[in-house]
């Protein structure tokens, strides 16, 4: 795909660079993408201009403050500082290109951190803590009581390469979107809840240990993306594992904030069903628990319910993603978009279930959640590219207006729904139930499925008159009358085989 430099772009750049400023930009990258730092494939990718110093801040449109970068990844950024973008990006897009799936101590890794034990000596009420350069602090021990007994703590502020990932007490995986809000949030406001660790012992003759980090994981890798030299953390001195996991679950029952439990999803379910989940891991444990196990593990006469609560999480997780651009389509009851196409009913009904498997999983949670949120992502993404081509065009043809009126018919957007499915599968080579599941497209591959996308809008069907013919009215009255309409759809050569080019509708076809 071709370098895209915008006209208006070429219109404020000083007339000595207007002429060349494609070659200049590929020449100044170097090959790669100025804010992630990944390649730049110029054969499939689409490459644009990005002002360095945002143009709202005064920066200049002048080869010296831009750079080529990923659309994607200039979509991203929008008007944040480059300065916060890069860093972050850099690292998000190694965790991707190692699956996306990466826990904490996985993710310092990519930013060369390798995490050393500390000698710890507690003498009183202060504990003496020596870090691998063997830097001495010394920090006070703070104690509270309760009917659990007594429990000492200090506070310590220690460098990256002294906190390891508690494996023991922390399931979950490291979360992109969430360590943006943390990372954009400590580039402009004080930490307000130190990350909290409890001592592992390396060798029972010595006094070294592992700082093990069971809570804050996205806390403390933020400040690492953010270049800061060490952050203060919590020390629990005499926390035992469960302990810490109970401590952690108390938290997070009472402060809406990502679950301990890798099943994510019970977050979007109902109180009822969060502390069913809970007790249910609790009573098989996190490695044995399963979406599947869990709606056989509730009352039979209440796994109906627990069924519909499950399935509603799924379509909820997706549809309150806010990068989500089709529920702009959704009008909501109550809300100020009533007047848009699709309602919520049809909007979760027609478009989100044919894309979403909702059979329960038999996967454990831990790996069911990596499922899921493959799952995720490709839904939001090749809706997102149906959007960008059909719905979000700055001056519309009328050609383009009719094909956004009949998409949005509930047959039509239901069909598209379940096409996209079947392209997603095709492209994945992933079978049926599991399309979405298995597997994400890599960013070459996305190129080629949002051509596909392209030649399924592009054809006639979206935009002929319905008095055209026959196989026309026939598509006008399953329109109208929301019946199936994969048959007369397929009557016309609407098919995946033309979809990814190897079909072709023949000169003799005509709507």
């Amino acid at each position: 795909m071709p370098i895209v430099i915008s006209t208006a772009l070429k219109k404020k750049l000083p007339d000595a660079e207007r002429a060349g400023i494609e070659t200049a930009l590929l020449d100044k990258s170097g090959g790669v993408c100025f804010l992630c730092g990944q390649k730049n494939i110029e054969a499939t990718e689409k490459l644009v201009a990005d002002h360095d110093i945002p143009e709202f801040e005064g920066g200049p449109t002048q080869l010296a403050n831009l750079n080529l970068v990923h659309d994607h990844c200039n979509s991203f950024k929008r008007n944040h500082p480059t300065v916060d973008v890069r860093p972050y990006l850099k690292l998000t897009e190694k965790i991707r290109a190692k699956g996306g799936f990466l826990k904490y101590d996985e993710a310092v890794a990519l930013l060369d951190i390798n995490p050393t034990p500390v000698d710890i000596t507690i003498k009183g009420k202060v504990v003496e803590i020596t870090t691998a350069d063997g830097v001495t602090q010394k920090h006070q021990i703070f104690t509270e009581s309760n009917k659990e007994g007594n429990h000492k703590f200090c506070f310590a502020e220690l460098p990256a390469n002294a906190i390891y990932n508690d494996d023991e007490c922390q399931p979950r995986t490291v979360k992109i979107n969430h360590l943006w809000q943390i990372y954009n949030d400590i580039n402009r406001n004080p930490l307000h809840e130190a990350p909290a660790c409890r001592l592992r012992k390396v060798d029972s003759s010595q006094q070294s240990y592992k700082l093990s980090l069971f809570d804050g994981q996205h806390k403390a890798l933020s400040f690492w993306v953010a270049n800061r030299n060490a952050v203060v953390v919590k020390i629990y001195l005499d926390l035992t594992k469960d302990q810490a996991v109970r401590l952690v679950n108390s938290v997070q029952s009472k402060i809406k904030k990502l679950p301990l439990s890798p099943f994510e999803l019970a977050s979007k379910m109902a109180e009822e069903w969060q502390e069913r989940v809970s007790k249910y891991e609790e009573h098989v444990g996190t490695f044995d628990a399963s979406e599947a196990g869990f709606l056989k593990w509730v009352e039979k006469d209440e796994r109906a319910r627990a069924k519909s609560a499950l399935e509603e999480a799924i379509l909820e997780d997706i549809a309150q993603d806010p990068n989500f651009n089709l529920t702009k389509l959704v009008s909501r009851a109550g809300g100020s978009s009533q007047s848009a196409p699709l309602t919520e009913a049809v909007f979760r009904n027609k478009v989100l279930k044919p894309l979403v498997h909702i059979p329960p999983l038999s996967e454990n949670f831990i790996e069911s959640q990596k499922c899921r949120e493959r799952e995720h992502n490709n839904v939001v993404k090749i809706l997102n590219i149906l959007y960008s081509k059909v719905f979000d065009i700055t001056q519309p043809s009328p050609q383009d207006e009719i094909r956004a009126k009949r998409l949005t018919y509930q047959s039509a957007i239901n069909f598209t729904a379940t096409t996209l499915r079947h392209l997603l599968g095709h492209r994945l080579v992933s079978s049926a139930p599991r399309e979405l599941l298995d597997k994400e497209p890599d960013a070459e591959l996305w190129t080629v499925i949002e051509s596909d996308i392209t030649r399924f809008l592009s054809h006639p069907v979206w935009t002929a008159s319905f008095e055209k013919n026959p196989k026309m009215k026939a598509i006008q009255d399953a329109l109208s009358k929301n019946q199936d309409i994969g048959k007369s759809f397929g009557a016309v050569g609407l098919k995946l085989g033309y979809i990814v080019g190897v079909d072709q509708l023949g000169k003799d076809w005509d709507v």
